[in-house]
């Protein structure tokens, strides 16, 4: 990245801080420009209170960070000591860490929602029910999996994406931009159109660089 001159940033600033720290303590100039908002779902807690209540769950997935953040202080408490965890990645197991208060049972090598599935699936007592909270839209592919390998798949979107309003940045020659999902891709082309075609991209996950 220090061959370009801006560095253009796609996610929210929360989640851009870390990356935004290491490249301005490169003297990297950044421009934050968040292709992708959220906003809390307000039925799920009641959702997950009642799935935790009325069943016995086996594994509660995590496939993104925001789905540890977006529970409350007693459902983490009651996740982490009454099931076993799976994390879909570093950053996903590290706010299982910071919030649940212990590692995940399961994290696998690669960060996608298949190969969690598969590393799920591959557990010695291979379990029956998964809970999995998460986003309003998400890949089919994890459940798809966990259901052809006879598990009962209980989906409880936490959040759901939504578009900021953000005006276009201001591009320079020789910038980069770094994206992390599919729908960020489609924003940024969408809302810069034309000037994109002189920018290089860096993805964020082999899902996203397949998509770009």
């Amino acid at each position: 990245l220090v061959a370009f001159e801006q560095v253009i940033l796609t996610r929210t600033t929360e989640d851009n801080r870390e990356l935004r720290r290491l490249l301005e303590g490169s003297r990297i100039s950044c421009v934050e420009h968040p292709s992708v908002a959220f906003r809390w779902l307000p039925d799920s807690e009641k959702q997950i209170s009642e799935t935790l209540n009325s069943k016995k769950v086996d594994v509660c997935a995590f496939t993104s960070r925001r789905g540890v953040q977006g529970i409350s202080k007693q459902l983490q408490e009651f996740i982490a000591r009454e099931t076993c965890i799976a994390a879909v990645g570093h950053a996903t197991a590290k706010a299982v860490k910071e919030l649940l208060g212990r590692d995940p049972d399961t994290v696998p090598a690669e960060q996608t929602g298949e190969a969690l599935a598969r590393a799920i699936i591959a557990k010695p007592d291979q379990p029956s029910v998964v809970l999995h909270l998460c986003g309003k839209r998400v890949n089919p592919v994890f459940a798809e999996l966990l259901a052809a390998a006879g598990m009962r798949v209980i989906r409880i979107p936490i959040y759901e994406n939504i578009e900021p309003e953000v005006l276009p940045p201001e591009i320079v020659k020789s910038s980069i931009v770094i994206v992390s999902s599919g729908t960020a891709v489609d924003r940024f082309l969408r809302n810069n159109d034309v000037r994109a075609k002189h920018l290089a991209f860096v993805a964020i996950g082999d899902v996203t660089g397949d998509y770009l």
